[in-house]
């Protein structure tokens, strides 16, 4: 399906030319990236086609391109403020290209006239990892099997656990995460999928959101609010798979549960852990909830010795042990993932 426009324009063309590969890299981008150093190259395509964000330095903003038709225009700034343009938004062009995605499509979903992006769409297979019993390789799998999922379909990974360490596993910042995501949804806005779009980093090619850094976000999220941002993901953002990291606090946890195709429970076979699943089941018994018995899969991981002795870094887990391992499970008869 055709895109809307994102137009980059600056002076520097080198510039231009970076911030566009790198913009245009980035897996389910809903924008075409078209790049320009000249406003009067910019005008004449414009004359032809639609821009709907228009990304360009303050000196290149003469009246002419100032008045081609758009949904929203952004200034890039060096820092200064251009004199009469004070009334643009701008994001400061000397920084990562992240950061510049994130602040623009910020931006943009602020805009009352943001026109939602066109999908081609797919079937979406929502994949869930949960467990009552700690300490069983849960985090690792789950990012394991979204890696390896990424290598053949759009994968998104969502960490809903009250400590994922995730910030501190990769050795980053967010400096925005689930918790911001679910506080622009409340503002009940249209333009959600584009807040998540500047969100979105990579472990390899597996798509993520930052996840909440507080317990006590995680738990005032209603289940009607994890079913909207679902239901977002699947109407508009392309994703073919979500694997979804279950913790303890999710509201209405079943609920969730059944919104996943299949799920994935990793066990111990000790004597309390076997206690823990047996009280499980019986409260799924108990509240009718027989299904998600059906759609579980428990795995009861054998002993995977570099992850044991020294752990693995997350950006290499598709290519280690457990790695082999969840290949060997996907090839096992588990259609869902055909």
């Amino acid at each position: 399906m055709n895109k809307s426009v994102l137009a980059i324009c600056d002076a520097e063309e080198s510039y231009v030319r970076r911030l566009s590969d790198v913009l245009s890299q980035k897996s389910m981008f809903p924008f075409q990236i078209q790049a320009f150093s000249d406003p009067e190259q910019l005008r004449a395509f414009a004359d032809d086609q639609a821009v709907e964000i228009l990304l360009i330095e303050g000196a290149s903003l003469n009246p002419e391109v100032e008045s081609i038709p758009q949904g929203k225009l952004i200034l890039l700034s060096d820092g200064k403020s251009p004199q009469g343009k004070e009334a643009y938004p701008s994001v400061y062009k000397y920084q990562s290209a992240g950061r510049i995605l994130r602040e623009v499509m910020a931006c943009y979903s602020e805009s009352e006239h943001a026109v939602l992006p066109s999908v081609a769409r797919k079937e979406l297979e929502i994949i869930g990892i949960y467990s009552p019993v700690g300490r069983t390789l849960k985090t690792t799998f789950a990012i394991t099997l979204g890696q390896i999922l990424s290598e053949e379909y759009h994968t998104l990974y969502l960490n809903l656990e009250e400590y994922s360490g995730l910030q501190e596993r990769l050795g980053l910042d967010f400096q925005e995460n689930l918790s911001d995501l679910i506080y622009f949804l409340r503002q009940e806005k249209p333009n959600l999928i584009y807040r998540i779009t500047g969100m979105v980093q990579k472990i390899g090619a597996l798509d993520y959101i930052p996840p909440m850094l507080s317990v006590m976000d995680l738990r005032e999220i209603s289940y009607r609010e994890w079913e909207y941002l679902l239901d977002e993901l699947i109407l508009y953002s392309g994703y073919e798979k979500i694997v979804i990291d279950f913790g303890l606090s999710v509201d209405n946890l079943f609920h969730i549960l059944n919104l996943c195709g299949k799920i994935y429970m990793p066990v111990r076979d000790d004597p309390v852990s076997s206690s823990k699943i047996e009280q499980y089941e019986k409260l799924l018994t108990l509240a009718d909830q027989g299904e998600l018995l059906t759609k579980t899969e428990k795995l009861n991981f054998p002993v995977f010795s570099t992850i044991s002795s020294r752990g693995c870094p997350p950006e290499q887990l598709a290519h280690s042990e457990i790695g082999e391992y969840v290949r060997e499970l996907l090839k096992e008869g588990n259609t869902w993932t055909q």
